[in-house]
């Protein structure tokens, strides 16, 4: 194991995390847990990913009629319109980005509710705040790690090709090559800020998905003989959790898919004209483009698609704490 000491850099004291960390089977196994349980939920819900995507990008007035109306109306239009590759548009990513995402974060969660129940002298199971700082240092740690797959997978779900805000990308590697290019490194940070607000989430979902179980212990609900949850049990806490968490916190992920769908550009350069001033973005930070949404929009465009994500984020969280609990056992 690498030594550190005051003369060592932030480098060799990562380095040094990494390798204990990899030599920790009780810190790995729910790693790989975390990462087993967000490509099954990725891979079975994508269609309604980019369903709800497609609703949360869509600019709704009344002189404007909308081109998708509703979960299913959406779904059927997709599938007549582009086949099974619309509806499964930007898996690739999700895949990628799914893998390091829940690594990060339930290994971070793992090690951090061990780490804030000795500082704070509580039980190994910990108590309501060492759950709280463990899941916001997890959230934390795994939206900034992996923020642009996600700004590439919403880009890839929401693709259109018209007008000259429009973009269209053949894969993953051509989305990323392209916004590179055109709209700089910094194209792949954007929605950053509301996904760090997004946080809030998992600070509701995870402290209140470990209450459910406390309260199932003790009312002895749901367990085997072993001390052991049931599988129905498990569904139904994660679910009870999720749904609360999504109506609570939903505007957020409007914010961020109008943020990371929206083209801006590097300074043009042109023979002709020389070098002219880049336009000027519709949407620049959260609350600006809160405020832009209310405006031309109504209060409501701040919960556009939150029907599809209810119905998409319960069995995905089920399907994910559900798996997670599962490879645990192994």
């Amino acid at each position: 194991m690498a030594k550190t000491d005051a003369n060592d850099g932030p480098t060799t004291t990562i380095s040094a995390t990494i390798q204990k960390y990899l030599h920790d089977q009780t810190a790995l196994r729910p790693a790989l847990a975390g990462a087993a349980s967000g490509l099954v939920a990725a891979a079975m819900v994508t269609p309604l990913d980019v369903v709800k995507i497609r609703l949360q990008n869509q600019y709704f007035s009344h002189d404007v009629q909308p081109k998708y109306k509703g979960t299913f109306p959406t779904l059927s239009k997709i599938w007549a319109e582009e086949g099974v590759h619309g509806l499964f548009s930007g898996l690739a990513p999700s895949v990628y980005a799914y893998l390091p995402d829940r690594i990060i974060w339930f290994s971070v969660y793992h090690g951090g509710k061990k780490h804030f129940a000795e500082l704070l002298g509580t039980p190994p199971e910990g108590t309501t705040v060492v759950h709280l700082l463990a899941t916001l240092t997890a959230s934390i740690a795994s939206t900034v790690g992996t923020s642009p797959l996600w700004v590439v997978r919403t880009r890839l779900m929401a693709q259109y090709a018209e007008g000259p805000h429009g973009f269209k990308y053949r894969n993953t590697s051509h989305a990323f090559r392209n916004m590179i290019n055109k709209e700089g490194y910094f194209s792949l940070y954007k929605g950053l800020g509301p996904s760090l607000l997004g946080v809030s989430h998992s600070l509701i979902m995870f402290p209140l998905y470990e209450k459910i179980k406390s309260v199932m212990k003790e009312k002895n609900y749901g367990i085997h003989a072993d001390g052991t949850f049931k599988n129905s049990s498990i569904l139904i806490a994660s679910s009870v959790a999720k749904c609360v968490a999504s109506l609570l916190t939903y505007p957020h992920e409007v914010i961020r898919t109008r943020l990371q769908t929206q083209k801006t550009f590097l300074v043009d350069q042109s023979p002709d004209m020389g070098v002219a001033r880049a336009p000027q973005p519709k949407y620049q930070g959260v609350l600006q483009t809160v405020k832009v949404l209310v405006v031309e929009e109504g209060y409501m465009s701040l919960y556009r698609g939150l029907t599809t994500s209810i119905i998409r984020q319960v069995p995905a969280g089920a399907i994910s704490l559900w798996m997670y609990e599962l490879v645990l056992k192994w």
